[in-house]
């Protein structure tokens, strides 16, 4: 029996529960909402004047592209493919400093250490990215943060010459390093993505907004190639590939200076009406943007009147409890679905299914170029499939290849060479698979499933959930790879994620609606 009380609601009250309607009523009702929007006309507060790529708007797209994304990427990726070469030269530091040898139990330990603290300085600096970028602006916060990224650099490239006769200080400034450069991916993947949707038009931000993922992909993929053994992934030039993150973020320091701040930051934050409109005319590749600033003028306005949540408000607001849940569990899956153990262990895992030290090398290339083959269509493919239609799509492609990796591994002892082929194709399935939708698409959702109000508390709880995730997924896969080939002799573990991913399947498919045709 309900309450009397809740049925005598304020229209306010009403349109809440309305929503909340809306959203238990799943797919079909957003299909239905997109065919009444046609009926509608233009909203007139919108900017009438298509947006178009100018000279200006496409130079601080890149710079942010192959400057901030670049550098979270190419740091997630680069650890992997010379880890047999950084293992090699711990166990000779420690040696020489020790005069025994490092047990594999102590350097398994301290690996997954300096793999999984980038998550760590991720979540500091996903935490403190909003801070800056409210106090300095989205331009400043970027350029300030990649002073970070090179401090990050220098202490990873000057260890192997600084630790060079003490292991514990060798492990001491990886580690250092990795956190470093880890807050810089924290801070880019807030701040970078802010940027690039408050200066693109309306109608581009969808598409422009996609490109972050494109950035991260394209550096992991270019990490893996510098990564083998004839270029850096060698015992001379280790700690130049660790180094190299400097360039994406001296890129970023030259050609961002002369991008426009935000139009929007200007305006809102700094009150700065002229600067903002200088910007738009840069942005806009014309003098008139009369309409532009009078719809940011117009949204702040919106944005003002709805009330703001704090996090600890979000997590006991009963009526946003099921978008919450939805929104990190999809955080959770997109961790727990093995892609951050594919891209921390890859070479790790190739050869343990048979492969030589150089074929995993080329493999873990062979990975990337796989994720960068299929985000390409899912650029396009976002608005016009759906972003539900996807992600049951790629999770389920994720299942079906870890199975197959965990069948053509036990397969493999037969001595045919097709089934080590076959195990190398289903993990760039997995790979294609995640960039298909489970690796863009729950930062998307997340941001369409709630209004202005809870949006900011929420995207902070879904960061903060995906760089813990990935945190315990860089530390615990080395020891659990080690127990399950220990006592198995092959790689049962790529089990756990196929039984995973299929419970995700489920849940996106009994619990997730389509938001292509909300309203953010």
């Amino acid at each position: 029996m309900s309450d009397p009380k809740i049925n005598e609601q304020t229209p306010k009250d009403d349109t809440e529960t309305q929503e909340n309607e809306r959203f238990l009523n799943g797919k079909s009702e957003f299909e239905h909402d997109s065919e009444l929007e046609k009926t509608l006309p233009a909203d007139p507060d919108k900017p009438s004047q298509p947006g178009k790529m100018t000279f200006w708007l496409s130079l601080a797209v890149m710079a942010t592209v192959l400057g901030s994304p670049a550098q979270f990427g190419y740091n997630m990726g680069v650890i992997n493919a010379p880890e047999s070469t950084i293992r090699a030269f711990y166990k000779r530091v420690y040696l020489a400093d020790a005069g025994k040898e490092l047990l594999d139990s102590d350097l398994n330990f301290i690996w997954s250490a300096t793999v999984s603290v980038y998550a760590v300085g991720g979540m500091i600096g996903s935490a403190s990215a909003g801070f800056f970028a409210n106090l300095l602006g989205r331009k400043k916060a970027l350029l300030c943060n990649n002073a970070i990224a090179v401090l990050g650099g220098v202490i990873m490239f000057s260890a192997r010459y600084v630790g060079d006769s003490s292991y514990s200080l060798l492990a001491t400034l990886m580690i250092i390093g990795r956190i470093v450069v880890g807050v810089n991916a924290g801070v880019n993947t807030i701040v970078a993505p802010m940027y690039v949707s408050e200066i693109a038009p309306l109608d581009l931000r969808g598409n422009l907004g996609t490109l972050f993922q494109f950035g991260v992909v394209l550096a992991l993929f270019f990490a893996q190639i510098l990564g083998l053994p004839m270029l850096l992934g060698n015992e001379t030039y280790w700690n130049y590939l660790l180094g190299l993150t400097v360039v994406p973020a001296m890129f970023q320091l030259v050609v961002l200076t002369i991008c426009p701040e935000s139009p929007r930051f200007e305006l809102i934050n700094k009150n700065n009406k002229d600067a903002a409109i200088a910007g738009l005319k840069k942005l806009r590749g014309r003098s008139d943007v009369t309409e532009d600033i009078s719809f940011l003028e117009k949204e702040h306005k919106m944005e003002s009147a709805e009330k703001k949540f704090t996090v600890m408000e979000l997590l006991t607001d009963f009526t946003l409890r099921e978008p919450l849940v939805i929104a990190l569990t999809l955080q959770v899956a997109q961790q727990l679905s093995g892609i951050n153990a594919v891209n921390f262990y890859s070479t790790t895992i190739f050869k343990q299914a048979e492969l030589s030290e150089q074929s995993s090398r080329f493999a873990t290339v062979g990975t990337g170029g796989s994720q960068l083959l299929m985000i390409m269509p899912t650029i396009f493919l976002m608005d016009r499939v759906g972003r539900r239609t996807l992600m049951l799509f790629g999770t389920g492609g994720m299942c079906v290849c870890s199975g197959l990796v965990v069948l053509f591994t036990l397969l493999t002892k037969t001595g045919s060479s097709i089934f080590m082929w076959l195990n190398l194709a289903s993990v760039f399935g997995i790979m294609g698979s995640f960039s298909v939708a489970p690796g863009p698409v729950p930062w998307l959702i997340t941001a369409e499933l709630f209004s202005q109000g809870p949006r900011a508390a929420a995207m902070s709880l879904a960061g903060a959930t995906n760089w813990i995730m990935t945190f315990l997924v860089g530390l615990a896969f080395e020891s659990v790879l080690c127990v399950s080939v220990a006592r198995a002799g092959r790689l049962h573990v790529v089990l756990v994620f196929m039984v995973l991913d299929y419970v995700f399947w489920l849940f996106i498919f009994m619990k997730v609606p389509e938001t292509l045709f909300s309203s953010v």
